[in-house]
């Protein structure tokens, strides 16, 4: 993160910054929201954008290899269709859940990381 960028907070606040910050293409005005959460037993990170949305067609395989909502329409668009089944196959590894949340077309989406802390066995 560079230098005076926002981040989420260590008390579980949620940090708003423009699009700007963030390097992917980003609707003109958007904006990245990031809450944390922690309990004894887990930590939650949910990411939650003003972008393009899913809709509820497309939701249920985001998580999929290669998975493309609309390939011929996003021939512009770098990716393989690889990251979001990879970032699923790390946090369930760790005995998380990675969930995506959208309300449909220009509604955004929102991605949340739930991760059960360890417990010391010492």
């Amino acid at each position: 993160m560079r230098p005076g960028a926002a981040g989420p907070g260590a008390d579980g606040t949620s940090v708003e910054q423009p699009a700007g910050e963030r390097p992917a293409p980003h609707p003109a005005r958007g904006t990245i929201t990031v809450h944390t959460d922690h309990t004894p037993k887990a930590a939650t990170v949910t990411v939650t954008d003003s972008g393009e949305g899913i809709s509820n067609d497309h939701l249920p395989h985001v998580f999929e290899r290669f998975y493309r909502a609309n390939p011929g329409r996003e021939a512009h668009r770098v990716g393989s269709g690889l990251g979001l089944a990879i970032s699923k196959s790390l946090v369930e590894a760790h005995g998380g859940t990675l969930e995506a949340a959208s309300d449909g077309p220009g509604r955004g989406t929102s991605f949340r990381v739930h991760l059960p802390r360890r417990i010391s066995t010492d």
